[in-house]
């Protein structure tokens, strides 16, 4: 057997193989390679067969994977841009929050001192509703900055309250009004099914009495045709009562020839 590699190593998984053979045999120990033979034998018979097979295929494949790593730096070159794009949002987001921040810091030094700023939007704004500042300290966790918070005072609560008053007023009479109309409409359609009915009973009284008129004028043609019949058959009865009635002739038996033997 072959002596063992210096660079095996014993600490990992491994195979130990041990076989038995008499003094004139050979033992062989080499890698399975039926399949590999199996595959060359089937590539060699498609390059008889078509001629510049492999060669094609060579070159499909290194095309394919050509245009995959294409599609790859593509992709990861996007990823970069991306992440490249959010860093600096992030930073822009982060420097303006810092602004911010100095800047409460700087008004609240300023208030402290005596001095005191105005901007424009102070100037402007009117002096009847109350806005709150965001402290300096919280800045950093509000997202979506505003110039001006309005507190939720007594004055605004009242006039949210009359808000939802003439909201609730305009709804109740949009509701008065559809309520009105579907009576109307009710009512309307009673109307016209009572005038149907109406109609269809007159149609039907006419119907009657046009159809008793019929019935009227059939029964005095039909007596009139009885009379008339009976009148006719009258006066056929006595012609028949006078004219005798012709007697019927008796016919004749013919003797039979029996009783002309008897008489001889």
């Amino acid at each position: 057997m072959k002596p063992p590699s210096p660079a095996f190593d014993e600490s990992k998984p491994y195979w130990i193989l041990r076989g038995c053979a008499d003094a004139g045999d050979e033992v062989t120990l080499r890698k399975d390679t039926q399949r590999e033979d199996e595959i060359k034998s089937i590539k060699a018979a498609w390059e008889e067969l078509q001629p510049g097979r492999a060669a094609k295929a060579k070159a499909l494949r290194e095309k394919y994977l050509a245009r995959k790593a294409e599609e790859k730096a593509a992709k990861e070159k996007e990823e970069k841009e991306k992440e490249e794009k959010e860093k600096e949002d992030k930073e822009k987001k982060d420097k303006a929050n810092e602004e911010a921040v100095s800047e409460q810091d700087k008004a609240g030094k300023e208030e402290k001192s005596g001095t005191v700023t105005f901007s424009v939007s102070e100037v402007v704004r009117p002096p009847s509703p109350k806005f709150y500042q965001i402290p300096s300290p919280f800045q950093p966790f509000v997202t979506g900055k505003r110039d001006d918070i309005l507190l939720f005072d007594d004055d605004e609560q009242a006039r949210a309250l009359e808000e939802h008053r003439e909201k609730v007023e305009v709804f109740y009479n949009e509701r008065k009004v559809v309520l009105n109309g579907r009576n109307e409409n009710r009512t309307h359609r009673n109307d016209m099914k009572e005038e149907l009915l109406l109609t269809a009973e007159n149609m039907q009284v006419e119907v009657d009495t046009q159809r008793q008129d019929v019935f009227v004028l059939r029964d005095t043609l039909r007596q009139k045709q009885l009379a008339e019949e009976a009148a006719r058959l009258a006066a056929v009865e006595p012609e028949q009562n006078t004219t005798p009635s012709p007697k019927p002739t008796s016919a004749k038996k013919p003797k039979s020839p029996k009783g002309k033997k008897g008489k001889k």
